[in-house]
């Protein structure tokens, strides 16, 4: 039986199981709604174990990628190091090219801004990205103002453990 066929079976015994005359649970609904109650209490145990498994291979999961995320990280860091160690040894314009590699240079162009000599009255040359500072607007909701287009939504999470 599933968990909502059990939860209704209760409701209905809880609303068809009194005796109307003296308001009393009859005997045979008592030991059905304990025998419910206790279904119910194995199919929610289950389903938190189940939960709790899916958790652990999930942090398993993330403890794997955190590991490779940083072996990626010491070969990238191997690899540019190997780049500018090779930069350094070829004169600008050698090229090498052999079966298996070839190598040669390629012209680029960056812009580079000195922040501080950066006219920055210019504002067809300045970027800015707006967004919400919610932590500002929350203070500003406790402290009783009113900000259109946000309020402050008490949320609860299930806790398993």
């Amino acid at each position: 039986m599933k968990l909502y066929e059990i939860n209704d079976q209760i409701r209905q015994l809880y609303e068809t199981g009194f005796d109307e005359d003296t308001g009393e649970i009859s005997e045979e609904t008592s030991w059905a709604l304990e025998r419910l109650e206790m279904e119910r209490t194995e199919k929610i145990e289950a389903c938190a174990v189940v939960w709790k498994e899916y958790r652990a291979e999930s942090d398993a999961l993330a403890a794997e990628a955190k590991a490779l995320t940083e072996r990626k990280r010491v070969l990238d860091n191997r690899a540019n190091n190997l780049r500018a160690y090779l930069a350094s040894q070829l004169q600008n314009g050698e090229k090498i090219k052999t079966p298996r590699a070839a190598l040669s240079w390629r012209k680029s162009q960056a812009v580079d801004v000195d922040e501080l000599a950066f006219n920055w009255n210019r504002d067809d040359l300045i970027r800015v990205k707006k967004e919400a500072d919610k932590t500002k607007i929350k203070a500003a909701l406790e402290k009783g103002e009113t900000v259109q287009g946000a309020q402050i939504v008490n949320t609860y999470k299930l806790q398993i453990k």
